[in-house]
C-alpha cells in the first residue's frame, strides 16, 4: 500500500511546517500534498526527490478558469511537480460538461507541457454517483485517471468513503482512486486491506505511523 501525506492546515505557521517537513522525512512517503499557498515554503525544505503536489483551488473548485491557470503555472513555478485540482463543482452542478471539458483540457495541457503529474479531486458526499460517474468519464477520455473522491474538508466516513470508491469503479474500471478517507485505528487499515485499497492519503503523523506499522506487519 502506498502512502501519501496531505497537509491542509489553512492557518499554519511556518515554524509549524518546518517541524511537520523533518517528521515526515522518517517515512517512505510516495507524496506530500500540501495547499496551495504553501506549496513554497514545502519545496524549500523537503528532499529534492521527494514528490510534491500542490492542492489548487481548495475546497470547492470555485475560482474561474484563467484563475485556476495561473494557480497551477504558479504552483509550477513554486515547486510542485504534481498538481491535484478540485473540480469545478459549479460547472458540474449545473451540468456545464462543455465548460468543464475545456477546463480539464486546458489544465492537461499546462501540466503536459511541464512533465507535471496530475490529478482531480471530486466530492461524493455533495454529488450523486450518477453524476460522478460522468465527471470520471469525462477524465478519463482526456487521459487523467488518477482522483481522489473527497475534498476531506467534511467530516469523512470510512465506510461510505469505500462505497463511493466500489460504486466509481465499478462503473469505471480504468479510474484510480486514493483513498483519502480519516484513519485512526488499525481496525481501519485492516477494512482498507480487505477492501483492496493500493493507496492511502493521511494527514496526520499519528495516523502515518499506524498506517506505517500496519504495512511492515503484512
Amino acid at each position: 500500500m502506498k502512502l501519501e501525506y496531505r497537509f491542509q492546515d489553512e492557518s499554519a505557521h511556518n515554524k509549524e511546517i518546518e517541524h511537520l517537513v523533518n517528521e515526515l522525512s522518517r517515512y517512505n512517503l510516495s507524496k506530500i500534498s500540501t495547499l496551495y499557498q504553501y506549496t513554497k515554503i514545502f519545496s524549500k525544505k523537503i528532499k529534492s526527490d521527494q514528490k510534491l503536489s500542490s492542492i489548487i483551488d481548495f475546497p470547492y473548485g470555485a475560482s474561474d478558469n484563467t484563475m485556476r491557470s495561473q494557480m497551477i503555472q504558479n504552483a509550477i513555478k513554486n515547486g510542485a511537480n504534481s498538481v491535484e485540482i478540485v473540480l469545478p463543482f459549479h460547472l458540474l452542478s449545473n451540468a456545464m460538461y462543455t465548460s468543464l471539458k475545456k477546463d480539464i483540457e486546458q489544465t492537461f495541457e499546462i501540466c503536459e507541457k511541464n512533465k507535471v503529474d496530475l490529478s482531480y479531486i471530486l466530492e461524493y458526499r455533495v454529488f450523486n454517483y450518477s453524476v460522478l460517474y460522468r465527471a470520471c468519464k469525462l477524465l478519463c477520455r482526456q487521459k487523467i485517471n488518477n482522483i481522489y473522491i473527497s475534498t476531506g474538508y467534511k467530516v469523512d466516513n470510512l465506510y461510505d468513503h469505500l462505497i463511493a470508491i466500489a460504486m466509481i469503479k465499478k462503473n469505471v474500471p480504468d479510474i484510480n482512486i486514493t483513498c483519502n478517507a480519516n484513519i485512526f485505528t488499525e481496525k481501519h487499515l485492516d477494512i482498507l486491506n480487505a477492501a483492496d485499497i493500493t493507496a492511502l492519503s493521511l494527514n496526520s503523523i499519528p495516523s502515518l505511523e499506524t498506517a506505517t506499522k500496519f504495512i511492515s506487519n503484512l
